[in-house]
């Protein structure tokens, strides 16, 4: 009932009502079962206000309640899937999680970003996606990063480079050095895991090569951060556009002139967060270069939150995912 009058309310709010309204909800649900991960939603919402961007934003504000509400549920009834964990430098942020099925039935890994705009979150709130994953007889790792506002993307880059050489050692050592990684990831860290798979710079203090990689699949990513609205956010990871920070940081860059790999990229044609024409730009592009098959899912009138509800929600997208994995 709760989310429902939230929803309503939202519905009738001016752009300069809504930061108002934000600023109260933020206060109601510090009393909420998990008030950290509501809490950071806001802070996260917050960050993204623009002049330009209020009325994007809007288009999603209706559907934070009950995504809050979710994520901090399964949090709550599930806890945190058994894992390994291992650091790869010095500072909090600094490591993975490992998760290992019961039964291995694949002879694919998985590393998987999650989402919170560079900003929050952690592998082990999460989890529900590795356990997904892990549940189909898959091996999981999930990475954590540093994180903005302290850390932008030359500091994020590290540690994409630092987790690559990790992976690489922990393989070496469990003897599956040899099985074909698969890269995914939402929001925010499908960016990562963009970043992870097409720019190979990462790999070179790695053995990693590109026959390493299996493909990968990106769930209503910024895979083109110049199709992206400018906002704080935005600025706050990757600098200014047109600087060399701002190119490195956007995946579409860093596509070859050929490519050989299965992928699949998951996004809302009303995306409030991330624009949903330059991810169309982005698999237009790639889809010229790839010799494998290039799957767009695209969900018609869906929003941001829509592309990563699929770790709570049996819908099309989780099904579309489960059988594109099967597949490669």
């Amino acid at each position: 009932m709760l989310l429902l009058i939230l929803n309503n309310k939202i519905k009738k709010l001016t752009a300069i009502k809504f930061v108002l309204f934000l600023q109260k909800f933020a206060v109601i649900v510090q009393f909420s079962i998990d008030k950290k991960i509501t809490q950071s939603f806001i802070i996260n919402i917050m960050q993204l206000l623009s002049i330009k961007l209020i009325r994007e934003v809007l288009k999603e504000a209706k559907y934070l309640p009950y995504h809050a509400y979710k994520v901090s549920k399964g949090r709550v009834k599930s806890g945190v899937y058994p894992h390994e964990k291992y650091t790869f430098g010095s500072k909090k942020n600094q490591y993975l999680c490992w998760f290992e099925p019961a039964e291995v039935l694949h002879d694919k890994i998985i590393i998987f970003y999650h989402g919170g705009g560079w900003t929050f979150g952690t592998p082990e709130l999460f989890s529900d996606r590795a356990k997904i994953f892990v549940e189909l007889g898959y091996r999981v790792i999930m990475p954590a990063h540093r994180k903005l506002p302290k850390n932008r993307y030359p500091q994020i880059r590290q540690d994409l480079e630092l987790t690559l050489k990790k992976i690489e050692s922990i393989l070496d050592k469990k003897k599956i050095i040899n099985q074909k990684i698969i890269v995914g990831g939402m929001s925010s860290g499908g960016n990562l895991a963009g970043l992870l798979l097409f720019d190979q710079t990462l790999w070179q203090t790695t053995n990693f090569k590109a026959k390493n990689f299996g493909g990968g699949f990106f769930c209503g990513a910024p895979l083109n951060l110049a199709g992206m609205t400018d906002s704080f956010l935005l600025a706050n990871y990757a600098g200014r556009r047109n600087t060399d920070s701002f190119n490195k940081a956007s995946p579409i860059t860093h596509l070859p002139t050929m490519f050989n790999k299965p992928i699949l990229v998951v996004h809302g044609t009303n995306d409030g967060l991330v624009n949903y024409q330059g991810t169309a730009e982005f698999v237009e592009k790639l889809k010229a270069i790839n010799q494998q098959t290039t799957d767009f899912h695209i969900i018609e009138k869906g929003s941001h939150l829509k592309a990563v509800s699929w770790a709570y929600e049996e819908n099309e997208v989780k099904r579309r995912i489960i059988n594109w994995l099967e597949s490669v």
